[in-house]
């Protein structure tokens, strides 16, 4: 018997003790933590660790019971502590999502202040206090405004702080200024623009070929002078009749153009129209309206080659082409494609001045075009062949093919 007694007491040595209890956000007093195991019937007592505190009601005091659990079974009895309210800065504020312990708030200035702290945010500490001071926001300061040549700039002061605005103006009243007459301190600490000039303005007399000017007639043209123009009867305005004198001494938009709105007098040498023409431009030019038809035809001894009737077209040309007037007894006139005759019995030909009347013996010389290269000799003479009884170029006339790379 005395062998089970002992036996038994053992077992409840051995089982009879509870470890040190867990507890979140909380730990032993210190007069408890002297050991590892606590015997059936040991109390313990808890305080929470720094940053916490004791949720008001909660036991904190444990006893170790018969079957090595600590009774009464622990509860969460602490919470995270919680700082003031800090409160909102002068000329600024703050975020945060909450003021308990190990959050942090972020500060921020209003708009035209500048942070001058090193920090801009505060931590909510274990004893309940924030830390670091709380940051300062200073009035956001411009450098002084850049004086202008030929002017001035008001009010001086010796301290430019956010939305202070200063104006410009020039010292002569027949100068302009060119930029912001005022600026003003932005919150990044810089003007608002660069500075004014003062500039003379001084825009030239405007011309408009075929027009006339019903309104801006005095000179000299200053800073938004304006000028109306009106085409001449005949002709048409590409642009807008109305320009103004800019800051830089151009007119704006730039100066229209008067277009002819007719077709002008075609000219048939050794031929002649016979229609009878208007006279536009105070009668200085001449021509026809759209839809005009007028007939073709060349005098004794030349060919018409072409239509004999053109029509004044909606673009202001002539439809068909105007014609030409060929010799009855010559050559016909040149046709190269990509190319021209530039010589005519050695002479500079001009079409529009010399006509095209080929005779028996005249000789031609033909120039292709940029890119291209003559095939064949690039002379060519008009013969009368009797046994074909017609004129023809020998040898014929060359080809201007394109130019190998």
């Amino acid at each position: 018997m005395l062998r089970i007694a002992l036996v038994y007491s053992f077992i409840t040595v051995i089982h009879c003790v509870c470890g040190p209890p867990k507890l979140p956000n909380g730990m032993l007093k210190s007069e408890y933590t002297n050991q590892e195991t606590y015997p059936a019937g040991s109390k313990v007592q808890f305080v929470c660790i720094p940053g916490y505190v004791r949720i008001p009601g909660t036991v904190n005091t444990l006893f170790c019971s018969d079957n090595s659990k600590w009774v009464p079974e622990p509860e969460i009895f602490c919470k995270r502590r919680t700082c003031v309210n800090p409160g909102d800065i002068e000329n600024g504020y703050f975020e945060a999502a909450d003021f308990l312990f190990g959050s942090r708030i972020t500060y921020h200035c209003n708009e035209g202040f500048t942070m001058i702290s090193k920090k801009d945010f505060r931590e909510c500490l274990a004893d309940g206090s924030w830390s670091n001071a709380a940051p300062v926001c200073e009035a956001t300061i411009c450098p002084p405004p850049f004086p202008i040549r030929n002017g001035t700039f008001h009010p001086l002061k010796d301290e430019y702080t956010y939305l202070d605005s200063v104006r410009y103006s020039c010292d002569d009243p027949k100068k302009f200024m060119n930029g912001e007459g005022s600026i003003y301190c932005n919150q990044n600490g810089s003007w608002s623009s660069p500075p004014p000039e003062c500039v003379a303005v001084d825009c030239p007399i405007p011309n408009v070929p075929y027009s006339r000017k019903i309104s801006g007639f005095t000179t000299p043209y200053s800073l938004n002078s304006v000028v109306i123009f009106d085409c001449y009867n005949g002709f048409r305005m590409n642009g807008t009749s109305t320009v103004k004198c800019n800051i830089k001494s151009e007119w704006e938009p730039s100066l229209p153009d008067c277009l002819a709105a007719y077709c002008k007098e075609p000219t048939l040498i050794n031929g002649y129209t016979t229609g009878t023409p208007t006279s536009f431009h105070d009668t200085l030019e001449k021509g026809y309206n759209v839809g005009d038809t007028i007939q073709m035809k060349c005098n004794t001894w030349y060919s018409l080659k072409g239509d004999y009737k053109i029509t004044c077209g909606s673009d202001f040309m002539w439809s068909p082409a105007v014609p030409i007037c060929e010799k009855s007894l010559g050559c016909s006139s040149p046709v190269i494609s990509n190319g021209q005759v530039i010589l005519k019995n050695n002479k500079e030909y001009i079409p529009e001045i010399d006509g095209h009347a080929f005779s028996n013996g005249d000789t031609i010389q033909i120039m292709c075009d940029p890119g291209f290269i003559i095939q064949e000799s690039e002379t060519s003479k008009c013969d009368y062949k009797y046994l074909k009884a017609r004129y023809i170029w020998t040898p014929q006339l060359p080809v201007c093919v394109p130019a190998k790379n």
